[in-house]
């Protein structure tokens, strides 16, 4: 199985992260990480042919990005970029 690696995790490739990040991207930093988990899986249930096993790490990845953005965010704030 496919890998990358990403938000110092190492992720299965079947994720569809260029997606997630325009989802994910949409959002606030500011957004709680239940209004992401609960956006991803609404949109996993509405694609018939995503595959079960992918569901939770699809939703951490998006929590993990999500995460990446405040911090990301926070740094440019700060002025530490």
């Amino acid at each position: 199985m496919a890998k990358f690696r990403e938000y110092g995790r190492q992720w299965d490739a079947r994720i569809p992260r260029h997606s997630i990040a325009r989802i994910v991207g949409a959002y606030h930093v500011s957004t709680p990480e239940t209004e992401i988990e609960t956006e991803i899986a609404n949109r996993i249930r509405d694609v018939a042919a995503f595959p079960a096993e992918l569901i939770r790490p699809t939703i951490d990845y998006a929590i993990a990005a999500h995460r990446h953005n405040g911090v990301l965010y926070a740094r440019v704030m700060g002025g530490r970029v």
